[in-house]
């Protein structure tokens, strides 16, 4: 099935997969609060995981971006086998870099413990460079099964990977469970591992079905890589510039004291939920369509379609940025057992931000649809730097959760040049859509925020976990009933859906 001929259903199904996934995430997260706290221990995964994380965001993730997009064209003008040897010549060159990032991790690794925890004693650096040594085989497995899930995609595969990472991940949750006792922290460590191997093992037959050609462990020479290299290069300074402020700013949470890495995490990973879902499903479902309205010159189709995506995207925004303004007391009771208030006010700086972050996110890959990749590159660039700049220069006189809000401070200023850079027909109504999604998230906060205060703290505060999912699940209800009651209120295009399906419930029960 052709990805463009039911966009929507792909974007619907993949959404509810993600979401499942999330939700597991979720329970990871609340896992790793309930066995490790926030303890150095903690401390040292997470400033593993992120490093990783930006060496494979800012080495990979152009490649990755671009890969879909490119393959296709490589198989239309120069055919199949053509762009499966390129893909080989791709593998080729990933395994190189591997080779040369082990050795650098290596022979450096004391030089990077320094960089990326200066605030950490003698004894908890050593830990985290043992902890680096370990997850090595972590960063090689996510770029491995990153590239297959990608192929799978370009042959119109989409929900086997999907369905497999869930499995894997409940494989995760179950080994935290049984070795958490025995293992300590280490526990993270071999459950990540197990997750990974399985991933990769299950991708490469299901690969090794659909695209016999492609060697993932062989050699296909490195001649044929700069078909995707090349083409990604403008990519790689916005990338780069997202994963240094992610390091510099987990960097800085370590002169805040001994768990206040995770502290900030834990906030982070909140923020991050629904960004897992839409960072996938954009590239995958968006991209491919703005970029044929884009070439075929249909600018109605493709303002039709971005302020269409524009708006389901950030209704689901809406709801998880409420709960992160409203409701951080519950959620910080949740994880730590008692209301943290630099936990709750870095929640509500970061429950900002995610609108933001999820606004940019779309514009990028329209501005990458209509092949403005500089104008994509500064705007994300800009951003970065100011939120760099503040935290190397002004957060040494504020709290910890002042870096939330220098968070929020540069996806509002990438937002904005994003926005400028934006040539779309009708931009007047996509900013008066964006103008509406922000008055009904005031509103809704402002309602909500004071039923809380008034109504439900008196209810739910002081009660344990239960009560505390219980409020953020009436918050959430609430939430989302706002929402439809606001379609009508500002004439919203979703309210002609909700009375489709109202319509279509009254008929099935008559």
């Amino acid at each position: 099935m052709n990805i463009l001929s039911s966009p929507r259903r792909i974007s619907m199904a993949l959404g509810v997969l993600r979401f499942a996934k999330m939700f597991l995430g979720v329970i990871v997260l609340y896992l790793a609060v309930k066995y490790f706290g926030t303890t150095y221990e903690r401390d040292s995964w997470v400033l593993s995981i992120a490093l990783y994380s930006m060496v494979l965001l800012a080495v990979f993730s152009p490649i990755n971006d671009i890969f879909r997009t490119r393959f296709i064209h490589l198989k239309s003008q120069q055919g199949e086998e053509f762009a499966i040897e390129s893909v080989n010549s791709l593998l080729s060159a990933y395994w190189c870099l591997f080779a040369v990032i082990a050795v650098v991790m290596f022979l450096a690794k004391g030089f990077i413990v320094q960089w990326i925890a200066p605030g950490f004693s003698d004894e908890e650096q050593h830990f985290l460079s043992i902890m680096l040594l370990w997850l090595f085989p972590y960063f090689m497995c996510q770029q491995v099964t990153n590239t297959q899930i990608a192929i799978l995609n370009t042959y119109e595969s989409y929900f086997y990977p999907e369905i497999i990472s869930l499995t894997a991940s409940v494989i995760n949750i179950v080994a935290i469970v049984l070795l958490s006792d025995y293992c300590g922290i280490y526990s993270m460590v071999i459950a990540t591992l197990v997750n990974n191997v399985i991933m990769v093992t299950v991708l490469s037959l299901l690969l090794k079905q659909r695209v016999p050609g492609i060697r993932l462990y062989g050699w296909g020479g490195l001649e044929k890589s700069k078909m995707f290299l090349l083409f990604s290069l403008p990519v790689y300074l916005a990338t780069f510039s997202n994963q240094a402020y992610q390091m510099i700013e987990k960097a800085i949470c370590t002169n805040y004291g001994t768990g206040a890495v995770s502290l900030f995490d834990y906030a982070r990973q909140v923020m991050n939920l629904p960004w897992v879902v839409f960072s996938s499903i954009v590239p995958i479902v968006l991209t491919p369509i703005l970029s044929k309205c884009f070439i075929e010159k249909d600018e109605a189709r493709f303002s039709k379609e971005l302020r269409q995506f524009t708006r389901m995207l950030l209704f689901v925004s809406v709801v998880v940025s409420v709960v992160m303004v409203v409701n951080p007391a519950q959620i910080s009771l949740i994880f730590f057992s008692e209301v943290n208030v630099e936990f709750v006010a870095v929640m509500r700086w970061m429950g900002v931000a995610i609108n933001f972050t999820i606004l940019s996110l779309i514009v990028s890959q329209a501005l990458i649809a209509e092949n403005r990749i500089v104008k994509y590159v500064i705007g994300i660039v800009a951003g970065n730097l100011l939120s760099i700049g503040l935290c190397l220069f002004v957060s040494k006189y504020y709290p910890l959760s002042s870096l939330a809000l220098f968070l929020m401070v540069g996806q509002l200023l990438s937002s904005i040049f994003l926005m400028i850079f934006l040539q779309v027909e009708s931009k007047a109504a996509y900013l008066k859509d964006l103008f509406k999604m922000a008055l009904m998230l005031c509103l809704i906060v402002s309602a909500l925020g004071a039923m809380q205060i008034f109504v439900l703290d008196q209810i739910f505060l002081n009660g344990g976990v239960f009560m505390q999912f219980a409020n953020l699940a009436i918050s959430m209800v609430l939430t989302l009933t706002l929402i439809l009651l606001a379609l009508f209120l500002f004439n919203m295009e979703e309210k002609g859906i909700v009375l489709g399906l109202a319509s279509k419930f009254i008929k099935r029960e008559k």
